[in-house]
């Protein structure tokens, strides 16, 4: 798991359900946004936890 322009790694994890977890945790801690990616490069199921750009509309 890696922040976007960072450096070095926030951790090394067994499993991606570990290291889904310990991101969500993260992500929801300091307000970003989760974009994981499968190994092909594609992002999976993005979630915002802050400052979302593009936040839903209420559905009515």
């Amino acid at each position: 798991m890696k922040r976007e322009n960072a450096k070095r790694s926030s951790g090394h994890y067994e499993t991606k359900k570990e290291a889904m977890e310990a991101g969500r945790r993260m992500s929801i801690n300091q307000g970003t946004e989760l974009i994981p990616h499968r190994k092909d490069g594609t992002i999976q199921n993005p979630n915002s936890h802050g400052n979302d750009p593009c936040p839903p509309r209420d559905k009515k």
